[in-house]
């Protein structure tokens, strides 16, 4: 129990430092942001104070250019003062933007307006009438000026009185010499300028003492405005250093806060950080005990899926091989005299090993289902005489119960491909389920096309009973395992068939559907893809005329008596001959002495197995050589299917087998053998082409160097296969393709191409393989050698 809550306890631990982690951090964070923003207004202030200093400096800059222009009487003075006015409103407008405060900004527009009216204040001083004076003595001069004119024209006009015949006979007269300070001395104009230098005097002590009265009043006026000006600069310092102490006082107590969060943070962190490794290493160990589980547990999967299919195989032999001792034999003395009392208990036998046998069948289908290990076949086959045939298998099972048993096919292609054994277990199945649950009425089969495409077609079929039917409720669970339509009745089979028929409509890529109505009956509708042909079935010769099996001679290989038994007695009713062996090693040897014209061999035997007789037969060119060989197994698995084709067993018939499936399969094996062999094998080559390219000597220089070198090739195609060297048995393979392809050996290099290929990805071939590949190049070369023969001849 507490293992069990360890990781819940620990997640939340872990859970809960990871929360409180986060929020020591996002207290320290929040924190160091405040202390940021503290240092950011801390600079503010420091601004403003530089600032302010500087809005003292250009006033002082003002009244010093004022001074300099009231002594000076410059102009450059008067522009470094407006300059210094502007600056300091400048400076103004830059607090105004940085400051937010309103009593800091009311402040801000006083002084503002100060500053201005001490620059107003200034600019009147510099505006006082001191230039009276000068104006006086300008007047007086332009005064003095005038008398002197008027002397100098008044001399002018006195010579020019003179006569003509004067100035052109007379003498000259004598020049006057007079001076202008003769004029200045007249009392007319002496008076003139006394009166001008008393009205200078009393002018000029009036103006001085208006003068004086304005210079008083802007003075005081200016001494107020500054005075003022000066008491807010320092308040406003004030201010700003009061603001400055107590954000310093405040940033030291976020600071200290801060540095408490980031302890505590500091703290957490190697802690979560710890507590977080120590999860990590907990959950990589559990992760590796628990991967290390479940590959244990995949394994043993595996292994069990192993040892489940190896003992129903096992099972499947140990149960079919006396199953087809007693079906065998029950079969047997049905046709001898018999009692009718003998006759009942012996078809009592015989119905109970085909139910055996019927239970068995659908138990190893349903686990090859299972594993994925059924594939379906692909050959023609007649869908209307397949039906046909499905329910001659069942028209005893109906006539039991007095049932109808009644078909009918609409527009069914004659000829489809696909694979008829699982069509016909689909409908055996349902034809079956369809008897088991029927008393009265009967069962119904329809056929048809549903749709076609270019190539495809698919098949719909429709069983129907007028059975018990199948409750609502229950309709989507019968295709489950196990599952019956009657949970009362355990007796009416495993609960497989269904199961097994969805499971192969499945691997159709086809759909089945039911349509049922409690106590009326059940329609099964299945719908499979098939693709179209224009071949023929392989022609089923079983009911064909039947060959003289009297004057055939079969060989008989089985470790089993009974099974050995039951062949005697079959063939002894047919008047066939018969040889025995009990073991594999006993079938070799009569099978490299004895010529046989069918082989009945079991897939286990000691010593040597079926397959491996077939083997070691199919590549020694002994009697048997191309001798029918069909297998006998308790289990059809696709493993032995893959055996007895790599082995050339010719084919398989599944134990328990019925009389009739034996004889046929017996008479379709000798029969295709004998036609095959008394059917002319074509030419394996042609020589048009090399004929085409040359003369009878070209073309025997072409053959002759074929046959050597292929004879070489042979050589080192045998070293290569006995060194496992596929990528060089796969070279050799490609020097025979070249020439073979100009003597349009077309079967040969189909043969050798294929093998090429799988050589070169490093494919193995089997011993059986290999040998068919050298009879092949073998028989080319004796054909071409025989050719040769002939036109030398």
């Amino acid at each position: 129990m507490k293992r069990s809550r360890f990781p819940y306890i620990l997640g939340t631990s872990l859970l809960v430092l990871t929360i409180g982690a986060s929020f020591l951090g996002f207290f320290a964070y929040t924190n160091l942001n405040q202390i940021i923003g503290t240092l950011e207004d801390e600079a503010k202030p420091r601004v403003n104070l530089l600032l302010l200093n500087n809005i003292s400096m250009e006033l002082q800059k003002v009244e010093y250019a004022m001074e300099r222009y009231v002594y000076t009487n410059e102009e450059r003075h008067m522009i470094e003062f407006r300059e210094s006015i502007a600056s300091s409103v400048q400076i103004l407008d830059t607090l105004k933007k940085q400051n937010n405060e309103p009593i800091i900004l009311n402040s801000l527009d006083s002084l503002q307006d100060l500053i201005l009216n001490k620059g107003t204040i200034l600019s009147q001083v510099a505006d006082l009438d001191y230039e009276s004076m000068e104006e006086t003595f300008a007047n007086l001069k332009l005064q003095l000026n005038d008398i002197q004119t008027k002397t100098i024209l008044e001399d002018t006009l006195l010579r020019k009185k003179r006569g003509f015949l004067q100035n052109l006979f007379g003498k000259k007269e004598e020049v006057i010499s007079s001076d202008t300070i003769d004029i200045y001395g007249s009392d007319e104009y002496q008076n003139i300028i006394n009166s001008q230098l008393d009205s200078i005097a009393s002018r000029s002590q009036r103006q001085a003492y208006t003068q004086k009265l304005k210079e008083f009043t802007l003075q005081q006026d200016h001494q107020d405005i500054q005075a003022r000006i000066t008491a807010l600069l320092a308040t406003m310092e004030k201010w700003e250093i009061d603001r400055i102490r107590s954000q310093a006082t405040n940033a030291q107590g976020i600071a200290r806060h801060t540095n408490k969060y980031v302890t505590m943070f500091s703290v957490a962190v190697p802690l979560l950080l710890l507590i977080t490794f120590t999860v990590l290493i907990i959950y990589i160990m559990r992760t590796k005990k628990h991967q290390e589980a479940l590959d244990s547990s995949r394994k043993n999967a595996l292994k069990l899926a192993k040892e489940k299919e190896q003992f129903l195989a096992n099972m499947s032999h140990e149960i079919r091989t006396p199953m087809n001792a007693i079906s065998g034999f029950a079969k047997i003395l049905l046709k001898g005299n018999l009692n009718e009392e003998q006759y009942d208990y012996i078809r009592i036998i015989d119905k109970s090993t085909k139910h055996l046998t019927h239970i068995l069948n659908d138990v190893l289908d349903f686990s090859k289902l299972q594993s994925g290990k059924i594939k379906l076949e692909s050959k023609p086959f007649n869908p209307t005489e397949l039906l046909e045939d499905t329910l001659r298998l069942v028209e005893d099972k109906a006539e039991e119960k007095n049932l109808r048993l009644e078909f009918e096919t609409q527009d069914l292609p004659e000829i489809v491909v696909g694979d008829p054994y699982r069509l016909r277990q689909i409908l055996l199945n349902l034809v079956y389920n369809g008897i088991k649950f029927t008393e009265k009425g009967g069962v119904y089969v329809s056929a048809r096309k549903e749709k076609s495409s270019k190539g495809g077609v698919r098949l719909a079929f429709e069983v129907m009973d007028t059975g018990i039917g199948i409750p609502l409720n229950r309709q989507k669970h019968i295709f489950n395992e196990f599952e019956q339509v009657n949970r009362e009745d355990k007796r009416k089979g495993t609960g497989l068939g269904l199961s097994i028929t969805k499971k192969l409509v499945s691997i159709h890529r086809g759909k089945i559907k039911v349509d049922s109505e409690e106590g009326r009956g059940t329609t099964f509708k299945v719908e499979l893809p098939y693709r179209l042909s224009d071949q023929a079935p392989a022609e089923d010769i079983s009911n064909s005329e039947e060959p003289v099996l009297q004057k055939m001679h079969i060989l008989i290989a089985d470790d089993e008596e009974f099974n050995r038994k039951l062949l005697m007695a079959i063939f002894k009713e047919h008047d066939i001959s018969y040889d025995i062996a009990v073991d594999g090693a006993e079938a070799y040897e009569l099978m490299s002495t004895t010529d046989y014209d069918v082989i009945l061999m079991d897939f286990r035997m000691p010593k040597m197995t079926g397959p491996q007789v077939a083997e070691k037969i199919r590549s020694e060119l002994n009697k048997n050589h191309t001798t029918p060989i069909i297998g006998l197994t308790a289990t059809v698995s696709d493993h032995d299917m893959k055996m007895a084709k790599e082995s050339g067993i010719s084919e398989v018939l599944r134990k328990p087998f019925d009389t009739d499936e034996l004889l046929n399969i017996i008479k379709n094996s000798y029969t295709l053998d004998e036609q095959a062999s008394n059917t002319p094998s074509p030419q394996p080559f042609d020589l048009k082409s090399l004929k085409n390219m040359g003369d009878d000597e070209f073309v025997k220089d072409m053959v002759e160097t074929f046959i050597s070198s292929t004879k070489e090739n042979l050589r080192e195609l045998d070293k290569c296969y006995n060194q496992k060297d596929w990528q060089q048995t796969a070279e050799v393979l490609h020097k025979i393709i070249a020439p073979a392809r100009h003597l349009k050996a077309e079967s040969l290099v189909k043969i050798l191409k294929s093998h090429e290929l799988e050589a070169r990805d490093g494919k193995a071939i089997s011993s059986l393989e290999y040998e068919k590949i050298k009879s092949s190049i073998q028989a080319l070369v004796d054909s071409l050698q025989l050719h040769l023969h002939q036109k030398n001849q």
